[in-house]
């Protein structure tokens, strides 16, 4: 049982946990938050829904501000006229998977379908492919690494927990205003159905976007779509190749360190640790040997003569 146990747990390891700590706190190959103070970026998850997306759509109208959609295919295929709304009032939309479900729980081929399926409904909307990406939760396996060759993963830099309706417009407002930075990326939702989220959630989000946009109004702030502020920024898409395999040795290094801790392997010459071994007490038939002139040679300097 135990040695089921630590296997599924080095699997998850290897398959989401390191790679998902990697880009989270590290922003390892994803955009998180700007380099300059160029402007705030305002994102929506789990979109469109049909109760909230509209009522947003006419604050941000209301003070001329561009914001990034992060939307769900299915919901795109079941309110495209809220699709192409979007598309026509000048906000970028991007991928936020078919369907709300974790990296994690799917197979590399899944997520692809999953993006695949996303790209076609939207495609078939607005005429554009959209090539921005944020997966669930943040939460990533290895594998989607490899979808940096077709899309820029993009994650955020502020998030507020506006899914819940727990402490209202305040708490929401709060928060917002806590890192009021002209190169954020703040994360929102403009639904309440996700999985874990509360129905009545984005009524809050909007009573204090419509505060913090006013105030950011004095304070003369802009906002800039991702694909604008990535710009500004002088991001460019990364050669796939060379930035995959930087990753994949960075998730290697960590997993190695960490493969080392857990099951306390050393190395065998503290001074040339090409080779390590692991010690643990010997529980089989007493083994008697012939004692042996001991040689004072450290193990590198033997494998070299």
């Amino acid at each position: 049982m135990s040695t089921l146990i630590w296997f599924l747990f080095i699997f998850l390891s290897v398959y989401t946990i390191i790679p998902t700590l990697i880009v989270r706190l590290g922003g390892f190959g994803v955009y998180t938050k700007g380099k300059k103070a160029n402007g705030i970026a305002l994102t929506f998850d789990d979109g469109p829904d049909p109760q909230y997306t509209p009522h947003l759509l006419d604050l941000l109208a209301r003070y001329k501000v561009q914001a990034t959609f992060f939307v769900l295919g299915s919901k795109a295929e079941k309110y495209p006229e809220l699709i192409l709304r979007i598309h026509k009032e000048g906000h970028l939309i991007g991928i936020h998977n078919y369907v709300h479900w974790a990296n994690a729980l799917m197979t590399p081929k899944k997520v692809k379908k999953q993006l695949n399926d996303s790209v076609k409904a939207i495609a078939n909307i607005i005429g554009e492919n959209p090539i921005y990406y944020r997966p669930p939760w943040g939460i990533i396996n290895i594998f989607d690494l490899f979808l940096l060759r077709q899309f820029h993963m993009v994650l955020w830099s502020l998030m507020v927990g506006d899914w819940r309706s727990s402490g209202g417009k305040d708490r929401i407002r709060k928060k917002l205003f806590s890192k009021l930075n002209s190169n954020e990326i703040i994360l929102l939702h403009d639904s309440g159905l996700t999985f874990g989220a509360d129905q009545n959630a984005p009524t809050y989000m909007l009573e204090a976007l419509s505060e913090f946009l006013e105030e950011c109004k004095r304070r003369e702030y802009i906002f800039l779509r991702i694909d604008n502020k990535m710009k500004l920024d002088g991001l460019r898409k990364q050669e796939p190749l060379h930035l995959l395999k930087r990753m994949l040795v960075y998730v290697w290094l960590k997993w190695e360190m960490l493969f080392h801790w857990l099951f306390k392997v050393q190395p065998i010459d503290p001074n040339c640790q090409i080779f390590y071994v692991r010690l643990c007490k010997y529980h089989g038939m007493t083994i008697f040997w012939k004692s042996v002139n001991a040689v004072n040679i450290s193990f590198c300097e033997l494998i070299t003569r």
